[in-house]
This record gives C-alpha cells, structure tokens and sequence, in this order.
C-alpha cells in the first residue's frame, strides 16, 4: 500500500477530482441562490443582491467553468498568468518574448497540468508546509487557490443594503425553488467496487471522539493502540481542509517612477487606486468529515500540545487497553496521540513525516449550523475579495488514496441581510 499516493486534480469543478473518472458527477458551490457543475459545466450564481467577478470589472451572476479556471491560474502564478483589465478577460502569458493570448482549451489544460492535491498542514490557512516541514507556496500547484470579488447589485450607499454570506450546512431553497443540498466533503468510489477502507500494516494510535450525556464534558476521547493489520477505515475526503480569508479595498495614493503624486488634471487632486488587503483575523479554516460515509475523526494534526502534561503523563496513556481522554485537543493536536503521525513514522523509520510546532492550535469549524459569517458586503462599499483555498491535511490518518478515485466538494453558500 502506498502512503498518500499523489492526488491529481482535475480542476474543472473547484475541488472536484472525478472528471476523468466518473463524469456524471458534480458539485455545487452555492452564493445565496444557486450554483452546478454539471459535467463539464461550472457556473456560480450571484443570486438576489449579489454579483460576483474576477477581475472586478465585470460582475455577473453567473461564472462559467473556463472564469473560474482563469481565476485559478492567475492565483497559482500570477507573474506568468495575467489577467487583462480592460474588461476583456483574456488570460495571457509569455511565450519566447512575445504575449500570447490563452484559449479555454489552453486554459483548461494547464489547470488540470499543474494544480494537483498534495499532503500539506497549516495552522492559519494561509500559509503552508509539507510533510517534512518545508515551505510551500502556490506556485507548487500543491494546493487549489482561487479569488472570486462578491458586491452588492446596488452601488448607491443611501439603498443601505447589506448581505451577510456564510458557508452552509443545510439544504435549501434557492430563487427558483429547488433545493439545494448543503456543503459537502465526499470520497469518490464506485459503487460496485469493495476497497472502502485501508489495511494499515504498522502500529498507530487511533482515536474515537464518543458523544457523553454529561454537559461539562461534552466529548471524551479513547486512545488506543492497533496492531500490525488491523484494518481501520480511513476516507480521503477527511483529510480534505478548506479555509477562505476575507481581503478589503483600500485606497491608496498613485505615484509616479520618481514617487511623486499623479495629479488628475480635471480635479487637480492626486490620482488614487484601489488595492486589497488580507483582513488577517478573517481566516475560517473548515474540518469538515465526510457526511456520507463513515466520520472517522482519527486527530488532524502533531503539535506540542500537552495539555499541561508532562511526556510521562501522555506516554502512560498510550496502552494496548485504552485510555480515556477528558481533552479533546490531545487526540487532535498532540503528535503522540495523532494516528497519521504515528503510523506513517512507526512503518516508514528511515524517513517520518515531521513533527509541527505551532505557536498556536489551528481552530477549525468542525460544525456549520453556527453558520459563521465569511464576510459582509454592502451597497456603495465596494467589493470584498474573498480567497478559498483547499488542500489534503498530511497530518490526518485519513490521508490516504485509499479509495484511489478522489474526493467530491460542494460548497453551499447561503445569506441573510445585515442590519
């Protein structure tokens, strides 16, 4: 069995890494009202008082499939894919001196060439190591990244309008009254086929999170360890993280090669643009398990987290009977507790995956129903840039091509208006 085997993804449905393999399938991303891929279809839907772009120029309701791969390119490499802003959208790059405009066939090639789901880890959502501790960035195609700018359809601040937008858990109604099914993180496998789990051949620590009735603990979590062969289920789509950070405009002076102002000759005032700037509280990094197969919860990641106890403590209770855990954050941020750790490290000696210290525990939203809010837009405020990005968490026991087919994301957006 090989560990993690390379992940390729064929981006032509944000996450979605079925297209080679079962076309008949899509995923959904969902703003307020509506959104499919369907087969070799993308779209995103504004829905009422919405728009989205991406360049901010153009804004619709709807993004097609070749948009959003150009949104895409641009986010893996933008000294080498530019995006013109004239309003035409065309996706160029350099070829031998020369600028060479890109086709939808040429744009789509080169999505499913180089972004691809590798193992990686992060504490923020925005910055990235691989299993060996190096530094990653998006230029490796090691994790999806996309930019998409949301608006208000009205720019006049006196309509005083404003949408909340949060990434939702419950199926819905959109604006021509078919449901829509909520956010979801599925593997990919044929029905008929019988591979639904991996044999593991070293020992691990495996955790269970159990529900109790006493309200002052509200999960317990029972370490213990396996041995050689026994099987556990484990199920890529786990493993899969998502996190979307929210980027504001700011005005900003323009200035010429010598940094002097730009003067606008009709106002005689000094020449302003707009950039966007990463709100760096904004962040929501999402862990969410697989809602059609089996909630493994096997911990996520190898910290220094201790939970006050010394090496001895936690050393006492990895037993082969099993120790009750009154800390949760021990099964998911301890290494010695954390299942990929252990096992990738107790059957692979000669070169173990890396330990993670972080300054601080990474918080995800393992829950939707408390439908976070991922930014607010209001009318005559502009446009607010929001960046998705997705990526297989390394550290997780269910980081596996187990199931070697892939894993299937829709993402449901719902709103409400904002006072």
């Amino acid at each position: 069995m090989k560990l993690v085997r390379k992940l390729i993804v064929g981006i032509s449905t944000i996450a979605l890494l079925v297209m080679t393999f079962v076309s008949a399938t899509y995923a959904w991303f969902e703003i307020n009202s509506r959104a499919s891929v369907e087969n070799f279809r993308f779209q995103v839907h504004g829905g009422p008082g919405f728009l989205v772009s991406i360049d901010n120029v153009n804004y619709y309701n709807d993004l097609s499939l070749v948009q959003m791969e150009k949104a895409m390119l641009t986010s893996f490499d933008a000294s080498k894919y530019v995006l013109a802003d004239d309003g035409s959208e065309e996706l160029s790059t350099v070829v031998q001196g020369e600028k060479k405009i890109l086709t939808d066939t040429e744009i789509h090639e080169l999505v499913n060439t180089n972004l691809k789901l590798l193992p990686a880890t992060t504490n923020d959502g925005r910055t990235f190591r691989d299993q060996y501790g190096g530094t990653i960035n998006v230029t490796s195609g090691d994790f999806v990244q996309f930019s998409v700018y949301f608006k208000t359809t009205s720019d006049i601040k006196a309509d005083d309008t404003a949408y909340s937008i949060y990434l939702s858990g419950e199926t819905q109604t959109n604006d021509k009254g078919e449901a829509v099914e909520p956010t979801m993180i599925t593997d990919v496998t044929p029905a008929e086929l019988n591979d639904k789990y991996v044999r593991l051949s070293a020992d691990m620590n495996l955790v269970q999170a159990e529900k109790l009735i006493d309200d002052s603990i509200v999960k317990k979590v029972k370490s213990k360890t396996r041995s050689n062969g026994d099987s556990v289920l484990v199920y890529s789509a786990n493993a899969v993280r998502l996190s979307i950070t929210e980027s504001v405009p700011e005005k900003y002076d323009i200035v010429d090669e010598n940094n002097n102002p730009v003067i606008d000759e009709e106002t005689g005032e000094t020449k302003q643009g707009i950039r966007y700037v990463v709100n760096p509280n904004s962040t929501l990094l999402y862990e969410l398990n697989d809602t059609i197969n089996l909630n493994t919860d096997l911990g996520s990641y190898a910290t220094d987290y201790t939970g006050g106890k010394s090496a001895e403590e936690l050393n006492q209770m990895i037993t082969p009977e099993g120790t009750i855990l009154e800390d949760e954050n021990l099964a998911l941020y301890c290494s010695r507790f954390n299942a990929m750790y252990t096992y990738y490290n107790n059957l692979k000696a000669d070169a173990p995956i890396t330990h993670i210290s972080y300054q601080s525990k990474p918080n995800t939203i393992r829950d939707l129903s408390n439908k976070d809010v991922i930014t607010t837009i209001k009318s005559g405020e502009g446009s607010k840039l929001l960046t998705f990005r997705l990526w297989l968490e390394g550290w997780d026991a269910d980081c596996f091509d187990g199931l070697k087919y892939g894993v299937r994301v829709k993402l449901a957006f719902g709103s409400h208006k904002s006072d």
